[in-house]
């Protein structure tokens, strides 16, 4: 199984892939951007940790404190789909 974890709009954003419990790839956006802790996740971030294959499985982390605070001004899912989109583009 192919897992692409992804961390973003918090911190420093990054994304990994992990296949059968080995760690395929795992990138900082900051490295791709160039902008010390970028919350954003970058399109050769993404671009390279999908070299590895389509996964199977995506997993978001979230923080606890970003999390409150997105439940109770919008829907926090919409929120992950944008950042995705900003990558893919």
């Amino acid at each position: 199984m192919r897992i692409l974890g992804i961390s973003c709009m918090f911190h420093d954003a990054s994304a990994c892939v992990i296949e059968d419990g080995h760690i395929m790839f795992a990138g900082h956006s900051e490295r791709y951007s160039r902008d010390k802790n970028d919350p954003f996740l970058n399109k050769g971030l993404i671009r390279d940790a999908l070299k590895h294959g389509l996964p199977d499985v995506i997993v978001l982390h979230e923080s606890t404190k970003l999390k409150k605070q997105t439940q109770t001004e919008t829907n926090e899912l919409e929120q992950y789909k944008s950042c995705l989109k900003r990558a893919i583009r």
